[in-house]
This record gives C-alpha cells, sequence and structure tokens, in this order.
C-alpha cells in the first residue's frame, strides 16, 4: 500500500493530508472509482490549507483515520450505507470517536460500508454510495461489510479505519486488501452510537498497515488513560517474542475447499517459522465438527429488529422507530436498494411484532459460547500453545457482484468459516498479510487467542509480523 502515511504520527500533519485527499480526489469516484470514502471532513480540507492547527498531543497525534458509516459522527448522517436512512441524524460523536479524537486523531471521513452490515450477494455495496472495489484488483470486492474501511486503508487514502465485525466483518476485508485488521474480545470496545447488527456477536476495532499502529489504536478505543507511544513497536515484538519463547502455535488444517494457492501459503509460512518458533498442526474439526455459522445467524435473527429500534429512537432526525423505517421501505422511493435486504429488514421488523421465545435462543448461544471458548482453551492447552493460526479466508477476493463472467476459483462452501470461532467464543483475532496470489490478490492469515487475550494476540501478531515480512505489493495508484 502506499507508503509514508502510515507511521505512527512522526510526520508532518499538512503534506500527509494533502496526499491523502489527493489520492482520494483521483481515485475515489473516479480513476480506479474505488468507492472507499462516503464522505470527506471540511475539517480535514482546514488542516491541509493551514486554515486550522492539528493536535500535538495524544497516542494518534498526526494520525487520519476514517469510520465505518454504521458508526456516529456529529452532523453527519449515519446512513449505515442503506438509502433509507439517507438522513439519519445521530444526537453526537459515537464514545469512540470521541476516544480517536481526544487522542489527537484526524477525522478525515467515512467509509462506505455493505448495506446495514450484510452484504448478501452484493459484498461492499451500499445503496447510498455505489460497490466499493479492491485497490488491488478493481475486479474484485473488497469482502464486507467493512470493505471501505478496508480499502481506504490499502489505497492510502487514510492512516487507519474503525470497522465492525459481527461474523467477519472486520478480518476479511482486511484480508483481501492486504491490510491488518484487529477484532476484539467482545465487550472491550464500547458500542453505543454505532448502529447494530447483533449486540452479542457486534464489536468495533482498527483495519491498518501494520499491527503497530492496530495496537495503538486499539489501546485507545479500549480507553487506556495513559499509552506509552514511544518505541510501541519495539516492545511488541520483543514481548511476542518471550511468549513464543515459552509456547507453541497451533496452525488450524484441514479446511474443506482451501484455495490451493492460500493452503501453500500457509504451509510456506509455516514451514518458515518453524525455524525459529515451536508450530504444531491440529485439524479445525477437533474444535467444531459443523460450522458455527447457523447458531450465529439465528441469534443476528433474534436481536437485530430490537436492538436497530433502540438505536433509531436515539436519532435526532430520519426515521425514528421501525414503523417510520417501514414504511419508507415499502415506498418504492428507494430503487437502488439490494431487494434481499430490504426483505431481510422487513422480516425483522415484523418479528419485534410477534411472540418468540428469544430466551430460548439466547441461552443457548451462551451455552454454544462456552462451548466455544472451552474448546479453544483444550487446543491451546494440549500444546503448551498460546495462539490458533489459520487462514483468514479459504478463498480470495471474489469477482465483485456487477463483474459477470469473471473466472473464479472457490471450491469452499463458506470462504468466512474459519473467522466463526472469534465470533463464537468473543475472542481475538487479527488478520495479517501473507502474501499474494499469482493474479496479485492478498492472502491473510489469523491469528486468535482466548477471551481477554486481547494484548497477547496483538503482541505475537507483531513478532510474526516482523518475521514474516512484507510479503503484499502495494496497489498501483498514482
Amino acid at each position: 500500500m502506499p507508503q509514508n502515511d502510515h507511521e505512527v504520527g512522526r510526520g508532518p500533519v499538512r503534506p500527509m493530508l494533502d496526499r491523502q485527499l489527493g489520492r482520494i480526489a483521483r481515485h475515489n469516484s473516479q480513476g480506479l472509482d474505488l468507492k472507499a470514502v462516503s464522505w470527506v471532513s471540511p475539517a480535514a480540507y482546514a488542516l491541509r490549507d493551514g486554515e486550522a492547527e492539528p493536535s500535538n498531543a495524544g497516542a494518534l497525534r498526526n494520525l487520519s483515520f476514517v469510520v465505518k458509516d454504521n458508526i456516529d459522527i456529529e452532523n453527519v448522517p449515519t446512513t449505515a450505507g442503506f438509502a433509507p436512512l439517507h438522513d439519519a441524524m445521530p444526537a453526537g460523536d459515537a464514545r469512540l470517536v470521541s476516544r480517536l479524537r481526544e487522542a489527537g486523531g484526524i477525522l478525515l471521513g467515512k467509509a462506505n460500508m455493505s448495506e446495514l452490515a450484510i452484504s448478501n450477494d452484493r459484498l461492499g455495496y451500499s445503496s447510498t454510495f455505489g460497490l466499493t472495489r479492491n485497490p488491488h484488483d478493481t475486479s474484485r470486492n473488497a469482502a464486507g461489510s467493512s470493505s471501505g474501511a478496508a480499502a481506504a486503508v490499502a489505497a492510502g487514502f487514510a492512516s487507519f479505519a474503525i470497522g465492525t465485525d459481527t461474523s467477519g466483518s472486520i478480518r476479511a476485508p482486511a484480508a483481501a486488501t492486504g491490510c491488518v485488521g484487529f477484532r476484539p474480545t467482545h465487550g472491550s470496545v464500547p458500542l453505543d452510537g454505532i448502529v447494530p447488527l447483533s449486540p452479542s456477536l457486534d464489536t468495533a476495532g482498527p483495519i491498518a498497515a501494520n499491527v503497530d499502529t492496530a495496537a495503538r489504536v486499539f489501546s485507545v478505543l479500549r480507553g487506556d488513560a495513559a499509552l506509552k507511544t514511544e518505541d510501541l513497536s519495539a516492545s511488541l515484538e520483543v514481548s511476542g517474542e518471550k511468549l513464543l519463547e515459552q509456547s507453541a502455535i497451533v496452525m488450524m488444517a484441514g479446511f474443506d475447499g482451501l484455495h490451493p494457492e492460500i493452503g501453500a501459503a500457509i504451509s510456506n509460512i509455516s514451514r518458515e517459522l518453524s525455524a525459529e518458533l515451536d508450530i504444531v498442526s491440529q485439524h479445525y474439526a477437533a474444535l467444531f465438527e459443523h460450522s458455527p455459522w447457523p447458531r450465529l445467524e439465528k441469534l443476528i435473527s433474534a436481536e437485530f429488529g430490537s436492538a436497530l429500534s433502540r438505536y433509531l429512537s436515539g436519532l435526532s432526525r430520519g426515521p425514528k422507530n421501525l414503523r417510520e423505517l417501514e414504511e419508507r421501505l415499502r415506498s418504492g422511493n428507494f430503487p437502488a436498494t439490494n431487494r434481499l435486504r430490504v426483505e431481510q429488514i422487513l422480516s425483522a421488523i415484523a418479528r419485534t411484532r410477534e411472540t418468540h421465545d428469544d430466551e430460548d435462543v439466547f441461552r443457548k448461544f451462551k451455552a454454544f459460547r462456552a462451548q466455544a471458548n472451552t474448546a479453544i482453551r483444550h487446543a491451546l492447552d494440549g500444546h503448551n500453545a498460546s495462539v490458533l493460526c489459520f487462514p483468514t479466508m479459504l478463498c480470495p477476493a471474489s469477482p465483485a457482484y456487477d463483474q459477470t463472467g469473471t473466472p473464479y476459483e472457490c471450491a469452499a462452501a463458506d470462504p468466512y468459516l474459519p473467522g466463526y470461532l472469534a465470533c463464537a467464543a468473543g475472542a481475538p483475532e487479527i488478520a495479517i498479510p501473507i502474501g499474494s496470489t499469482r493474479a496479485g490478490l492478498p492472502i491473510g492469515m489469523s491469528i486468535l487467542g482466548p477471551a481477554g487475550s486481547d494484548d497477547m494476540v496483538l503482541r505475537i501478531a507483531s513478532r510474526l509480523e516482523a518475521l514474516i515480512g512484507p510479503r503484499v505489493e502495494p496497489p498501483e495508484l498514482e
């Protein structure tokens, strides 16, 4: 990805913003037409032009960021990529945005996303701004649903981005675009001021060019009061090295339909790392005999309608309740919406009027979450290991939905399968780039630890990142 703008706040702000805003002007809605950033803050232009002064303090000083468009910004509609919410005005900033600003981060804009955080057959498509394209190959998508956030970082539009993740929506876009994407432990980051999908699964986290920046941003999101910024990268790597001197890495295997080039990349990394680290292999089926997705999907269905209702009630403008939203959906005034997504939302609204034993759904999921955590703990303890590693996605980025007839090889029934483990357990997982296919599409590897082990996962990721080195060529933009 484009260089110089991802360093930890060491460069001058105005030249950095000039480069980033210039790239947006050239390639967001023209040029490569990435459709990654759906709104640019006028304050960013004012900083670039010397009409305002940047913060000189804070862990994120001199770093710009975009937030996914389901995250509230004061005086800016939160559309969540869904045209019927075009005027949904929040009461103020989401709490995590306030933390980023207080830490010196420069809000550059909002990132495009899949409609209300579910992509269906249109990965990265929003009815408010269009289709996000992958900077590495614009005929491919950038996965979903934090598509614009990942594409913006990969294209050098911003220093980092904040995405949300219910069932893979930070990690998959990061892997598809050659970025680092971190899903924190569930509940570790405040979610007020974010359009919900499933509160029992939702989390927010950073997408960045490297683990150092992701760790710094996560510390701010979590609310660490006194983050020391100096030499963070060195301290992360050193502590990760010490951890790996004392424990093994479990490399998960046995994923049906794994793309051969991704499988080869994972095998090569395992072989290289085994010269320095203790690498053991375990079959994925030892953790889950069947995909966790049906249970996750059932939970999302149970939670979405009522959670969305609570969010709408806090808007200062726009649809204030599900009835008003339903009227818009049935009006026929928003033809750009994906009809399948509209039907899902209407079904969720109808469900809130019916009687369902949701307590049974929640009770069963609570037991399933405990089972998932036990499975992780058993896999780690059985090998004296700290983390599990596996391919972030089973296939590389697929052709964008408007690219009919484009050849694509993917034998996996669900390319997102590996990421469901972290969702089920509420555990931290970070995706890091480890290479590319022959066609130049990035490949990601994930590192997962038990719930609450965020700092350890970041330390180990930093060490592995240093050992693996840069293996994904930046997209050609200039």
